[in-house]
C-alpha cells in the first residue's frame, strides 16, 4: 500500500468506517479514534503493504461471519481475525497458480477462483462508476487475471505503460515536493527524474513501475475492454513486463 502519509491517514479513517459498518464495530471515542487510526495505519504498511483497501473491504464481507465477537469495539486484534483467513486464501491461490498443479479427476473451479472472479466484478463496477483511482487497483487482481491468460496486450504496449508508469510516478513525485518541501522530497524527486532522462531504473523502482503498469493496464481494461483489442493478438506468447536493472 503505497502512498503519501496524508492519504494513508485519510484512506485509513475510511476503511474504519466501512469495517464498522460492515461489522457493527463500535468506533472508540476521541482522542482514542486518533490512535486507532495512527496504529492501523501503521499496520498496513507493516503487516499488510500488499493489501489493497478494497480487499479489506471484501474481507470482511467474505470472512466477517466467522468471527464470533460482533458489536466489540473496534481493535486490531478483532481486524486481523478478518484479515488472516483471506490473506491465507490469496496465498494458496497464488501457491496452487505459481505449482500449476494439474488434478487427476474432472476441473471444477475452486472457492478461491469463485472469490477472485467476485473481486474481479466488483473492481469494475467501482472502476466504470468513477469511484476507483490506480493508485487502488490491486496488482494481485492483475496477476490473477495474467495466470489464467487473460492479460492479453503485447509487449510493445507493456513497454509502453511502464513508460506511462514512469512519468505518472514522476507527477506524483513533483507533487509531493511541492507540497512538502523537504530535503528528502527534493532528492527523491532529483534522482527519479535522472533515472527517467535516463531511460534507466535501479534497485526497488523496477519493481514499483512494474507494479504501477500493472494497476494502469487493468484499469484500462476494465473502464474500456476494447480499449486495447487493436494490438493483442500481437505476440501472444509475450507474458512478462520486461525491465532490467541498468549496469
Amino acid at each position: 500500500m503505497s502512498m503519501t502519509l496524508a492519504n494513508l491517514l485519510a484512506t485509513t479513517e475510511i476503511l474504519l468506517l466501512k469495517i464498522s459498518v460492515i461489522t457493527g464495530w463500535q468506533l472508540p471515542e476521541e482522542p482514542f479514534l486518533t490512535i486507532l487510526v495512527d496504529q492501523l495505519a501503521k499496520k498496513l504498511v507493516e503487516a499488510y503493504p500488499t493489501v489493497n483497501p478494497d480487499e479489506f473491504e471484501y474481507a470482511f464481507r467474505t470472512y466477517g461471519p466467522m468471527i464470533k465477537d460482533w458489536g466489540r469495539q473496534c481493535n486490531l486484534g478483532l481486524i486481523n481475525q478478518a484479515i488472516a483467513p483471506y490473506l491465507a486464501a490469496r496465498w494458496d491461490v497464488s501457491e496452487r497458480e505459481s505449482q500449476k498443479l494439474i488434478p487427476m479427476t474432472q476441473v471444477t473451479e475452486s472457492l478461491s477462483d469463485q472469490a477472485m472472479r467476485e473481486w474481479l466484478t466488483d473492481v469494475e463496477v467501482r472502476v466504470r462508476a468513477g469511484g476507483y483511482s490506480v493508485d487502488l487497483m490491486p496488482a494481485s487482481l492483475y496477476d490473477w487475471l495474467d495466470r489464467n491468460g487473460k492479460i492479453l496486450v503485447t509487449g510493445a504496449q507493456k513497454r509502453d505503460y511502464l513508460v506511462k508508469a514512469a512519468d505518472y510516478r514522476l507527477g506524483q513525485l513533483t507533487e509531493e515536493a511541492e507540497r512538502v518541501n523537504s530535503e528528502t522530497n527534493r532528492r527523491q524527486l532529483a534522482d527519479f527524474a535522472a533515472m527517467r532522462r535516463a531511460g534507466e531504473f535501479t534497485g526497488n523502482w523496477i519493481e514499483q513501475l512494474k507494479n504501477l503498469a500493472k494497476k494502469m493496464i487493468l484499469f484500462d481494461m476494465l473502464q474500456d475492454p476494447g480499449q486495447l483489442a487493436g494490438q493483442q493478438k500481437q505476440n501472444f506468447e509475450d507474458k512478462t513486463l520486461e525491465m532490467s536493472p541498468a549496469t
